[in-house]
C-alpha cells in the first residue's frame, strides 16, 4: 500500500495548508488596516 496516498494524509494536508491560507489572509487585512488609518492621518494633517 502506498501511504501518502491515504485520505487522512491528505485530509491533513488540506488543513494545514487551508491554516495557512487563512493567517496569510489574517496577516493582509491587518497591513490593509495599518494603510488605511495611514491614509486617513495623512488626510487630516493635510486638511488641518
Amino acid at each position: 500500500m502506498n501511504r501518502h496516498s491515504t485520505p487522512h494524509t491528505r485530509h491533513k494536508h488540506d488543513a494545514a495548508r487551508r491554516e495557512a491560507a487563512s493567517g496569510r489572509r489574517i496577516f493582509v487585512a491587518i497591513i490593509a488596516v495599518f494603510v488605511v488609518l495611514a491614509l486617513l492621518l495623512l488626510a487630516a494633517l493635510s486638511i488641518l
